[in-house]
């Protein structure tokens, strides 16, 4: 029923939230430590702004370790520039490693509030609520935003102007690191002096720091040496440390200059040429990947002691940052020197630069493809780029990574962004970015090509429209050609469980045979479990739950809820998530969708509503406003789950005596969407919401009118059922069974079974025909008991109400049930008296056929009990017998 593929919160990677341990040849800056420890006790908002080189990141990774007080951190990356992402990366970092209730509710309430159209603003919100909450002794009260500088949406300078303004309250201090721009986005914060900024020049090292940092390496030099270098650097820590180790290793004094030319004979000549030849190979080699792992670094070197050599360059301080994680570990180049070390080997090398970024591209491809496709880039291997994207860009666009997708389509050389399976995939990233139109205008265009040359890969073009499909018979057309190219054995791009994936979500769009929808996310949460992809899996069970929801399946519904939430406890933070835009480290998928397990997050509220929709077939009015409310509040699109929300809950005002409750729900049903979207026919939906509010206000006309629309749709079918009910109760008998009618065999579940069987049972007792009626009833009841499902016995109708009293009385097999149902919660009353919550249950029960002593095992009470209450009952109803207590309960309920 939901019409996108939206990406969601993801946990960022733990090396991202982690910071980097200080080199062991740096030396403690005392000074710059102070002056961030001052600029924290300001103001709420610290900007640490300076150009590449200047130790931006060893300073604060050093001041962090002094503190006492727990200090986050998060490594931005591009995948965290928007606004959702940024809000995710932060709740990454303020929650890293805290499994506490309060961190797995933040986590919840957060993620929620993620999805497409949501504000996250309010999300930021909650997060503050979250801290603001924290027992103090346990409080992080500071984050350090590493890279802040790729921050450039409006929208998320926006939240961090609003963290900044309200953070306070929290004891929440910003520190944002980051090259130049920042204070000028952030000029708010600034203008009202809630900011101060460390620039290069507080990062510049005086000569004292650099005798200090020669000292701490077991190389001293005087006072008038420090001021040289000093003066030859500027201070530039960067260039201050090339020099002490070339002045070191080579017994050399070399100067810097301004020039990369420079700069990378600087970094081949003195740096790598002090080191043995060995490690200087291995350098060149590895450094084709600005972060690597041990097993990457392997590749790319072809050495078994490739970790041996990672540990050896970080001990040397040879521009490498170590992030650690229990045993794994993950390195990290300096980006100017690593950028300079492959433009020596591009120079010197350029055979050896294209192989090492072919073995890059190679190696990455399945858990990095936008790292992977621009190694096969630079080496000038298009072809195997797109090749790459082609096997990963459905994963992306699931995964929150469209914005890359999309950035590395349109920067593909030789016209390659014009290809129509390239135009495809930058449809559907756009599609997913929120820009529906955007990506209707990139498929036409890739149309217009495939029909032109007819390139277009059909695995491509199918899963596109299965994206992008807004209309049923597209659709369904799409999604029966992809059943037939998995059927086919061919070899297909797509991971399989993606496969099935994307192929059950277009099924339950669909609503055409919920058990093949079930099937087919069973199918790829086994697969994705299979594969390793554990937040796949989390986020197939999770729409495996809705699916079976729809499909009248509540009870198997209840057993996935606690094993969503197991899969969450033994799977969530064991793994290292996979971002789009960063290699190395252990690989599994990102975080898809996250919610607390049973009444969650995901995908336009996906399993909130799975949760009201079982409230709502099982009567529990309270518990499906709850649910249903919480949907629309987290989803505005008009066109997801959040417009059934509105149609069921606009189905349960007409059911209320309240006309001002009738008056809101048809407020609300403006909000659906007035034309069909994605395969759901969203005005069929909206029509119905309007006929029940209309039949509960007294207008019989206009709610006839608004259901001639379904005439003849068999694509509704809970519509068909719900519109049954109101022409039985208008007089239209012939035209309440012409609903049921269409609903086919496929849709029969069990709610619409009950339903159908309920008004059909009720039609046939109005014309007389007794047997019939009480033999559909009982079967209602016979599919209605397993699942639980109340709401169609509960209606405060008098035929409804005659129809259980004489089925007690004419016998079922679901006298218990139907002792259970009560009407009229109330109870029932005698001038002066009351029936207790206990006195009402049991005279539920007196209208059945159990004796008192069946009565008492039906209650795990003593038969004394029973009849004690029963006479209780009998007194203050005025009554003598059971029989007599029964007509009395009929009439005040008929009343």
């Amino acid at each position: 029923m939901e019409g996108k593929f939206d990406g969601v919160w993801r946990e960022s990677p733990w090396f991202l939230t982690t910071p980097p341990e200080p080199r062991s040849d740096a030396p403690a800056r005392a000074r710059v430590s102070r002056l961030i420890d001052e600029a924290v006790a300001e103001v709420p908002l610290v900007l640490v702004l300076a150009p590449p080189g200047y130790g931006k990141t060893g300073a604060l990774a050093a001041w962090a370790l002094t503190r006492p007080e727990t200090t986050a951190w998060l490594t931005l990356t591009r995948s965290h520039t928007d606004p959702r992402g940024l809000v995710g990366g932060i709740l990454s970092a303020l929650t890293h490693g805290d499994r506490s209730p309060g961190a797995a509710t933040a986590r919840a309430g957060v993620s929620a509030l993620l999805g497409r159209d949501a504000d996250p603003l309010r999300a930021a919100d909650l997060l503050l609520t979250f801290l603001a909450e924290r027992d103090r002794d346990t409080l992080t009260s500071t984050l350090v935003i590493d890279d802040a500088h790729l921050i450039a949406d409006p929208a998320s300078v926006e939240i961090l102007e609003h963290l900044t303004r309200h953070g306070t309250e929290a004891g929440l201090t910003l520190v944002l690191a980051g090259q130049g721009g920042l204070e000028r986005l952030l000029s708010r914060a600034r203008a009202y002096g809630r900011s101060r900024t460390l620039g290069a020049e507080d990062l510049s090292m005086r000569a004292p720091e650099i005798a200090q940092s020669a000292q701490h390496a077991g190389h001293g030099i005087t006072d008038a040496e420090a001021a040289g270098i000093q003066a030859r650097t500027q201070g530039w820590p960067i260039a201050v440390h090339l020099e002490l180790i070339g002045r070191h290793t080579a017994g050399e004094r070399v100067s810097l200059a301004s020039t990369e030319p420079v700069l990378t004979d600087y970094v081949t000549g003195l740096i790598l040429g002090s080191v043995r030849p060995e490690l200087a190979e291995f350098i060149l080699r590895v450094t084709t990947c600005d972060r690597v792992s041990a097993r990457l670094a392997e590749e790319l070197s072809g050495r078994t002691d490739s970790a041996t050599l990672l540990a050896e360059c970080e001990r040397a301080g040879l521009f490498l940052t170590r992030f650690v994680d229990g045993e794994n570990s993950v390195y990290r180049w300096h980006d100017v020197f690593a950028r300079h070390c492959r433009i020596a080997l591009r120079r010197d090398h350029p055979a050896l630069a294209v192989t090492l970024d072919s073995i890059a591209a190679r190696e990455l491809a399945t858990d990095y493809p936008i790292e992977a496709s621009g190694h096969a880039l630079r080496a000038g291997q298009p072809e195997t780029a797109v090749e790459i994207l082609r096997s990963s860009w459905l994963r992306l666009v699931l995964e929150s990574g469209a914005e890359t997708l999309r950035e590395r389509c349109v920067t593909l050389p030789d016209g390659w962004p014009d290809d129509p399976e390239i135009l495809l995939m930058r449809a559907c990233a756009l599609d997913a970015l929120g820009d529906p139109p955007g990506a209707a205008s990139l498929a036409a265009r890739a149309q217009a090509r495939h029909l032109r040359d007819r390139a277009t890969g059909e695995e491509t073009r199918v899963l596109a429209a299965l994206i992008l499909a807004s209309e049923w018979g597209e659709l369904a057309a799409a999604a029966d050609r992809m059943r037939e190219l998995i059927e086919s054995g061919i070899r297909l791009h797509t991971p399989y469980a993606y496969l099935l994936f994307v192929l059950g979500l277009a099924e339950t769009r669909l609503r055409r045979n919920p058990a093949e929808t079930m099937r087919l996310l069973r199918a790829a949460a086994g697969e994705a479990r299979a594969s390793g992809l554990t937040e796949l899996t989390r986020w197939a069970l999770i729409n495996l739950r809705f699916a079976c929801v729809y499909g009248g399946q509540f009870r198997a519904a209840d057993a996935l809820a606690e094993e969503i939430a197991a899969h969450v406890r033994n799977h969530h933070g064991a793994d290292e998530p996979r971002p789009a835009d960063a290699p190395g480290g252990n690989h599994s998928t990102r975080a898809l969708e996250w919610d607390e397990p049973g009444h969650p997050h995901v995908d336009g509220g996906i399993d909130r509503f799975a949760t009201g929709f079982t409230h709502f077939w099982r009567g529990d009015r309270a518990g499906t406003r709850r649910a249903f409310e919480a949907v629309i509040i987290r989803d505005t699109s008009a066109t997801s789950f959040a417009g059934v929300a509105r149609v069921l809950l606009a189905v349960l005002a007409a059911e209320t005596p309240d006309p001002a409750a009738w008056t809101r729900a048809r407020r609300t049903l403006t909000a659906v969407a007035p034309r069909e979207y994605y395969g759901v026919p969203w005005p069929l939906y909206r029509d119905l919401g309007e006929a029940v509010l209309a039949f509960a206000a007294g207008d019989r006309t206009a709610a006839l009118e608004r259901l001639a629309s379904l005439d003849g749709r068999e694509d509704v079918p809970m519509c068909q059922a719900l519109a049954a009910e109101v022409y039985r109760r208008a007089g239209e008998p012939e035209r309440a069974l012409g609903a049921l009618a269409l609903i086919g065999p496929g849709n029969r579940v069990s709610y619409l079974r009950v339903s159908a069987l309920v008004t059909s049972a009720l039609i046939l007792a109005a014309r007389d025909d007794h047997a019939g009626a009480h033999d559909r009833l009982e079967r209602a009841l016979d599919a209605a008991v397993p699942q639980g499902i109340r709401r169609p016995f509960l209606a405060e109708d008098p035929d409804l109400l005659g129809l259980l009293e004489a089925h007690g009385r004419w016998g079922s097999a679901h006298e218990g049930f139907l002792a259970s149902l009560d009407t009229h919660p109330r109870g029932i009353t005698a001038p002066g008296t009351t029936l207790s919550a206990r006195e009402r249950e049991i005279l539920g029960y007196l209208r059945t056929t159990l004796t008192a002593e069946e009565i008492a095992r039906e209650l795990h009470v003593s038969v004394n009990t029973v009849r004690t209450h029963q006479r209780a009952i009998y007194r203050k109803l005025g009554v003598t017998t059971r029989r007599d207590a029964v007509r009395l309960r009929d009439l005040t309920n008929r009343g």
